[in-house]
């Protein structure tokens, strides 16, 4: 065997082999192609089913879904129990361990709907200028709930503060009372009134359907704070 024949033994063994490690190679591609495509078709498959699932089980969970506090107020038969748990979700802070009386009555004027007289702690406040300022919010907290309900056409609120007699004696008394009816609320946009409040929190009681702030609290309100008229 001379020297060309060596070489062209060598050549083709070499093609041989470099032809084997391609088929391979194409080989293992194929496989991580087929890896590849089995996992993504898995997880298309996980992922349909989540959506079908969520589908089904939709309008079973809006059936089972509880209404807001808002919405069950609206609806809600007005007397003491539902008029308390409204104004709790509306305002836990104010009025969750501070109420102490609430009445409801067939409105005297209009037939078919309720009053509700509402008696409440005030809690604690800066001085007497703060208390008729945080009675008038706590006004607006508490009537743009009740209001809500259709059949409610008048709310009385009684804000009680510690009031001290000439003896030193102490004990709870109305400091603040407000009233509003329907025919006020219905000229009011809460949102804006609140917002207002905030500069001029004697609004509150000018637009009402009336007020009364006790002697030995009002002498001691500052007119420049809290305009009354």
């Amino acid at each position: 065997m001379d020297q060309e024949d060596k070489n062209r033994i060598y050549e083709e063994e070499k093609a041989r082999l470099e032809a084997n490690e391609r088929i391979k190679s194409e080989e293992k591609a194929k496989k991580k192609k087929k890896g590849f495509i089995g996992c993504l078709s898995v997880i298309v498959l996980i992922v349909l089913i989540v959506l079908i699932a969520g589908k089904c089980s939709a309008p079973q969970s809006q059936n089972a879904s509880v209404p807001s506090a808002n919405e069950a107020w609206q609806k809600a038969e007005i007397n003491e129990d539902s008029v308390k748990a409204a104004l709790i979700a509306r305002a836990p802070r104010i009025f969750k361990d501070n109420i102490t009386k609430i009445n409801v009555s067939d409105n005297l004027l209009k037939q078919g709907q309720k009053t509700i007289s509402l008696h409440y702690k005030l809690g604690t406040v800066m001085d007497d200028t703060d208390l008729v300022r945080t009675a008038g919010s706590n006004a607006i907290s508490a009537c743009s709930e009740l209001f809500q309900n259709p059949k409610v056409e008048m709310v009385e609120l009684f804000a009680e503060t510690d009031m001290t007699d000439q003896y030193g004696k102490t004990s709870l008394q109305v400091g603040v009372k407000i009233v509003y009816d329907r025919e006020v609320v219905n000229k009011i946009d809460w949102k804006g009134l609140s917002v207002s409040s905030a500069s001029d929190p004697g609004n509150i009681y000018r637009i009402a359907k009336g007020y009364y702030i006790h002697p030995g609290i009002l002498k001691n309100v500052k007119s420049d704070i809290v305009k009354l008229k």
